[in-house]
């Protein structure tokens, strides 16, 4: 039972997360300027760290398992969706922008590399997932003390923000200075999976809930009126002072997880659906803002708009694109287990 309600709010998590970044990426792009700015600050500000917590608390290497295998696996899991981004991307630059990604040699090459900053820098966390978790695997493997595995995995974070800074990124593949940095977080949840004891404990304190909102408050008022610091972005590691993006990184997965938790959240049927489903809820929803969510807001919306008009005018194009991306979901399942029926038969 407890392995199933633990999985369960994995799932609410994901769920909100990926929710999150529809939103972020709604507001990101919204003609309206007023609360949408610090909003996507406060949201950029730990969402994309949260997937690789939680990633991290499901992180395992199963005992007679090869590195060759994970490998497969996660390619499997991880980059199949993002060749079908790929392919849909390319379709979409043909159709709608008459431009072919694969017109330039080396634009191929960096595409083929999976570098960041190339044609299918929208879909940079898959490959950035897929790197991190495959550093992780050894790393697990063969270091077992906590300790020298949490400092390795902060200084590798650390150089790959150094590292990202330099004008270097467009030789290295798979997204890997990204991917450096993000073993911070996947340490940080494998670490609570470890302990999981004492990370229910610290999920059901008073005490924490209220020092990590505070902290978490305190750090992007910080991080917004001192600093004057733009939204951080992860797919190009502009990630601004990374000191405070860890702590509230760290604050802000932990008061996400804490909602995961709550019923209404937790139990929700749409909310586990997209959580299991992050991926191509990922893959797909950017076409569904292009087509149906951005223009419905330039519509509707422009930069002197009142409040009491941009807050139901994105409530509706948030609204809108979560259902056309549900069913768009709902109608790739169907074809993908038709085609798998297909071949069965043959």
């Amino acid at each position: 039972m407890e392995t199933q309600k633990r999985i369960t709010w994995q799932d609410a998590a994901r769920g909100l997360a990926i929710l999150s970044v529809a939103f972020g990426h709604i507001i990101e792009n919204s003609p309206y300027r007023g609360f949408t700015v610090p909003a996507h600050h406060v949201l950029y500000s730990f969402h994309m760290a949260l997937f690789f917590i939680l990633s991290g608390l499901l992180f395992k290497v199963k005992d007679g398992e090869s590195y060759i295998k994970f490998i497969g696996k996660r390619a499997k899991s991880i980059l199949l969706p993002y060749l079908l981004a790929s392919i849909l991307l390319t379709i979409w630059y043909t159709v709608h922008d008459y431009w072919f990604p694969f017109s330039d040699s080396w634009q191929t090459w960096r595409i083929l590399l999976m570098n960041r900053g190339t044609a299918w820098q929208y879909y940079w966390f898959l490959p950035a997932m897929f790197t991190a978790q495959l550093l992780f695997w050894p790393l697990v493997k063969f270091i077992k003390k906590d300790w020298a595995l949490g400092v390795i995995c902060t200084v590798l974070a650390a150089l790959g923000v150094v590292i990202g800074k330099l004008d270097v990124y467009y030789l290295l593949p798979l997204h890997i200075d990204v991917a450096m940095f993000s073993l911070f977080f996947l340490f940080v949840g494998y670490f609570f999976k470890k302990h999981a004891e004492s990370f229910e404990r610290l999920l059901k304190s008073f005490v924490a809930l209220i020092a990590a909102a505070v902290i978490f408050i305190a750090a992007n008022v910080f991080s917004i009126l001192v600093l004057k610091a733009d939204s951080s972005h992860y797919y190009n590691l502009d990630i601004g002072n990374p000191v405070v993006l860890f702590f509230t990184a760290l604050t802000g997965s932990f008061l996400f997880i804490r909602f995961s938790r709550i019923p209404c959240f937790g139990k929700s049927r749409a909310i586990l659906y997209f959580g299991k489903n992050s991926i191509y809820f990922f893959v797909f929803h950017y076409f569904v803002l292009w087509l149906i969510g951005y223009p419905l807001g330039n519509l509707l919306l422009t930069e002197a708009s009142p409040w009491y008009l941009a807050i139901p005018v994105i409530l509706l194009q948030f609204i809108v694109s979560l259902g056309l991306t549900g069913a768009i979901m709902n109608l790739y399942a169907l074809a993908k287990k038709g085609v798998l029926k297909l071949f069965r038969k043959k």
